[in-house]
């Protein structure tokens, strides 16, 4: 893997004593990358040093004016990628100086370069311009005040330090860069002193004690901000960057009295650490995370079942949760399933609520879903599905429900299995079980002790003061409204059956009349068309309040094998001179048509055939088309009585015939006795 170096020209206090006086040799710490910017961790490198008078082609080719170059092998990278050498210490490779501790610090400028093989061959990493280490080499003692320190690298690699302060074990502690300072902390001594870690703090004249304005130490990160209202503009705590080819300035973090906000780059090329994230760690595990936030998601971590994510806050001492996920429950709201308490199995577990005590008292109850303010306020039962404010909101026991809509099943209690859609349907159900409610106030309820079980009512308002009748089909706006405890009725249209307050009844029509285009009763099996019950007075099966007709005949069955007793129809010419036929017009002219008519007077039929004429209370009817049987045969009488008539008319002629020609030959033969008696005459 090819490597580059980024490298520190450390002036560290900590020097390398070659003498009693003046310490000959400092140290060098680097950090090895590879072409992608990751540390080269835990590998062994060749690493050459060296000081020289001009670095012009170095970076190029090695050329300069070498003073010393000195070579270490098997030089350990830790796991961070750095490592540290002792410049002065290695073994001479170079140079026009047969001793480092010949070089005479105190004249010309002196630089220092690093070279680095990974794993044989020897790359060119940069130089820079040595300043505070030969103030240090050639002074025997430095005491009092220094009034001012610069440092100036020559580098053009960002990665090489410009300053760094190391501990008594040779431990970068604190590190300036070209474009960045670093400090290290340490993590591992639990009872460091009060005045361990890092801080940065202001101080008043007129207070005895600095005050801390930012802290960090091994187990916390502080920051203290004026809270004054007369703060600048430039108030709070903020991390950016900037940017020379811009001119302005990139917040990346920024933290005021009011809000705290993070901004992260979008830049979809950024690398696989991009993004924000909290962990932890441990030497045993690794890194976990906790919260990451990128550019295309956002993920928190838990390591409890139970507890999960959650956001709240506190009143009066009053823990009062706004935000409760974990595996078992999703819980989004100020007291949103707040009893809910997982138990054994499935118990209080799977369970989805959002809105203001949504779930409220749900203990034991399971794989709901409640949306809305107050939705299941009271549910402690199983697979209900409660949508909307109020929705299911006494609901104790019942299961199986789905209730979307403004106060949807609001009273249910115990009822299972029903579904209500729209504002307010099934408000005041209580135990009612398997209704379905679609619509604006259906199946609404006219009290809330509704108890009706297995009604469909669909439309605005259908079934609307329904409350305790079962097996109803309302189907339309405000279809059966005013039915409060009918049973078993189906009423479809706009309006149908709006005033029916009985059972089993059919309506289907678009208005609210009493005389639908049909009317049924279930119980009594009978059908009317453009009518009711009161046009049908003698109670017929169908019943057609107007004129019928089609294209065939009216089929009526007429098999023999279905007939017994047969007989031929007795007196029929008799029968049907009896009968009278009449003209008339209808008294109820509001039902029936003003035309006239022609038929019979059931009255008076009744005792010339009674076969066909019935009465239902008072009112007789008769049937009319039988009437045609009576015809046939009475017609058959006539027809034999005819041909009788024929017969003896036949034979009167024949004796007339027989008749004439006798008196035919009679006449003859008086001519023939004229003739004779007139001869005998002369």
């Amino acid at each position: 893997m090819k490597a580059k170096l980024i490298f520190s020209a450390l002036l560290s206090f900590s020097f390398y004593l070659l003498s009693s006086q003046v310490p000959q040799g400092f140290s060098y710490q680097a950090v090895a990358r590879d072409v992608d910017g990751y540390p080269i961790a835990n590998k062994s490198l060749k690493v050459r040093l060296s000081i020289l008078t001009d670095t012009t082609g170095f970076k190029a080719t090695g050329a300069g004016v070498y003073l010393w170059e000195e070579e270490f092998l098997n030089v350990m990278t830790n796991q961070f990628g750095s490592f540290t050498l002792a410049l002065g210490t290695g073994t001479k490779v170079g140079g026009s100086l047969t001793s480092f501790n010949l070089i005479d610090w105190s004249t010309g400028p002196k630089f220092a370069g690093v070279k680095i093989a990974n794993p044989t061959t020897y790359m060119n990493m940069g130089t820079s311009k040595i300043w505070t280490v030969p103030f240090a080499m050639v002074a025997d003692n430095l005491s009092g005040p220094v009034k001012k320190l610069s440092i100036a690298g020559t580098t053009t690699d960002y990665g090489e330090a410009l300053f760094e302060v190391k501990n008594k074990d040779g431990l970068v502690v604190f590190a300036v860069y070209p474009e960045g300072v670093r400090i290290n902390i340490d993590n591992g001594d639990p009872t460091k002193g009060v005045k361990g870690g890092f801080a940065i703090g202001g101080f008043d004249k007129s207070k005895s004690t600095p005050q801390d304005l930012f802290v960090v130490t091994n187990d916390s990160i502080r920051a203290y901000i004026d809270s004054t209202g007369a703060k600048a503009v430039k108030g709070g705590f903020a991390i950016g960057s900037f940017d020379r080819t811009k001119g302005g300035k990139e917040q990346y973090l920024r933290v005021t009295r009011d809000s705290v906000r993070i901004y992260i780059d979008d830049n979809p090329t950024k690398a696989v650490k991009g993004g924000f994230a909290i962990g932890g760690f441990s030497t045993a595990k690794g890194t976990k995370q906790y919260l990451r936030v990128t550019m295309d998601s956002t993920r928190i971590f838990t390591t409890d079942s139970l507890k999960g994510f959650g956001v709240g806050n506190l009143k009066s001492g009053i823990s009062q949760s706004y935000l409760k996920m974990s595996p078992l429950n999703y819980f989004i709201g100020q007291e949103s399933g707040l009893k809910t308490t997982p138990g054994a199995g499935d118990l209080g577990k799977f369970n989805s609520f959002m809105g203001y005590q949504a779930g409220y008292n749900n203990i034991n109850g399971k794989k709901n879903v409640f949306i809305g303010h107050q939705s299941g306020l009271n549910n402690n039962a199983d697979f209900n599905i409660f949508i909307g404010n109020e929705s299911g909101k006494a609901n104790n026991s019942g299961q199986y429900n789905t209730f979307l809509g403004y106060q949807t099943g609001l009273l249910n209690t115990s009822g299972n299995s029903n579904t209500m859609l729209g504002f307010q349907a099934g408000k005041n159900n209580q135990t009612g079980f398997q209704d379905t409610y679609i619509g604006y106030n259906s199946g609404m309820g006219l009290t809330a002790n509704s108890t009706g079980n297995k009604n469909v009512f669909v439309g605005c308002a259908s079934g609307s003061f329904h409350n305790s009748g079962d097996n109803n089909t309302f189907v339309g706006f405000s279809a059966g409204s005013s039915n409060q405890t009918g049973a078993s009725n189906i009423f479809i249209g706009n309006q149908a059956g709006q005033a029916e307050t009985g059972s089993f009844r059919l309506y289907i029509d678009i208005t609210n009349t009493a005389s639908p285009l049909l009317w049924g009763d279930f119980q009594n099996r009978r059908v009317v068309v453009n009518g009711n019950s009161t046009n049908n007075i003698n109670s017929r099966t169908l019943f057609v309040n107007g004129s019928a007709g089609g294209t065939g005949a009216w089929w009526n069955d007429s098999d023999l094998r279905l007939k017994k007793e047969v007989e031929t129809i007795r007196d029929p010419m008799q029968k049907v001179l009896d009968l009278r036929g009449v003209t008339f017009y209808w008294k109820d002219s509001l039902n029936r048509d003003n035309t006239r008519h022609l038929g019979f007077i059931a009255q008076e039929a009744k005792d010339v055939i009674p076969e066909v004429v019935g009465h239902s209370g008072a009112s007789y009817d008769m049937q009319y088309a039988p009437v045609t049987a009576l015809l046939v045969e009475a017609f058959k009488e006539q027809h034999k009585q005819m041909e009788e008539y024929l017969k003896t008319t036949d034979d009167l002629m024949k004796i007339v015939k027989e008749l004439i020609t006798k008196n035919s030959e009679l006449k003859n033969e008086i001519e023939s006795l004229k003739s004779v008696s007139l001869n005998q005459n002369k």
